[in-house]
């Protein structure tokens, strides 16, 4: 019993083992496709991002790298077939919202996209550090938490969805230019614009509940006399990258938003 106990755990430890391997291996050949495709070197890049999907075929991010490097060679058919994984893969979120999309532009026969227009070689969340990191986390990060006030609960599940959704805030800008862009060119199309109408839409529920979740906390410090906090929770919505680069109206039409600005604001 001992022996096959023994036995189990370095199965175990093995299989971890291997596990972490390929998880290594997998984001060095992102990396290294990542790098290829920013120095246009796209063959290069299909073969890495490729080689990554033969670690694990269900990373939607990947899937998308590897369909727009293929677009870039001008294997549009190869291109359609890991952009249509990645929304597979991902339908509601940013890799295959990006990758729906650059589809779309090649079903329809539209010009090459701007490296804008398909999305950043590096995600908002994959290696870079983006908004997400760089503005939003450390302003959540730094409002307390009440410990040992009955509040305390509720602020740190606040507190937890506002860092859950800071890549998306940090992505939206970008995404709805991408979409106002797309509109543009897809007038003649109801189907592709009713898809983007929807999709907009829903990034602004997104932005609205974290906006929301954001107001709920500045509540919370206020009813325990912490003005301050209160203020910075609403500076949280009011000078957010979304607010200077993305689609403020989203936010200004939300009735809490307009009185917290009048009760928390500067």
């Amino acid at each position: 019993m001992r022996l096959n106990n023994i036995k189990i755990v370095w199965a175990l430890l093995l299989g971890a083992g291997s596990l972490a391997f390929r998880a290594a291996a997998e984001e060095t050949l992102y990396q290294q496709g990542a790098a290829r495709y920013e120095a246009k070197d796209y063959a290069g890049a299909a073969e890495s991002f490729v080689k990554a999907l033969g670690l694990e075929s269900n990373n939607a991010e990947i899937c998308r790298m590897a369909g727009l490097s293929y677009r870039r060679l001008g294997d549009n058919a190869r291109a359609l077939e890991y952009l249509r994984r990645a929304v597979e893969l991902d339908p509601a979120g940013i890799p295959g919202q990006y990758a729906r999309h650059t589809a779309m532009r090649i079903e329809n026969g539209l010009s090459d996209p701007s490296p804008e227009e398909m999305g950043p070689a590096h995600f908002p969340g994959y290696d870079n550090p983006s908004d997400g990191e760089r503005w939003y986390r450390p302003r959540i990060e730094r409002l307390p938490d009440l410990s040992g006030t009955a509040a305390a609960g509720r602020v740190r599940e606040l507190k937890r969805t506002l860092l859950a959704g800071r890549f998306q805030m940090a992505a939206a800008p970008d995404e709805l230019e991408m979409h106002r862009a797309a509109m543009n060119e897809l007038l003649t199309s109801l189907t592709p614009v009713g898809v983007i109408a929807e999709q907009v839409k829903k990034i602004e529920k997104t932005v609205q509940a974290w906006a929301e979740a954001a107001l709920a906390l500045a509540e919370l410090y206020a009813g325990q006399g912490n003005a301050e906090a209160a203020r910075e929770a609403v500076a949280l919505v009011r000078d957010s990258p979304f607010m200077r680069r993305g689609r403020p109206d989203m936010v200004t039409a939300l009735p809490a938003y307009q009185e917290a600005l009048k009760r928390y604001g500067p």
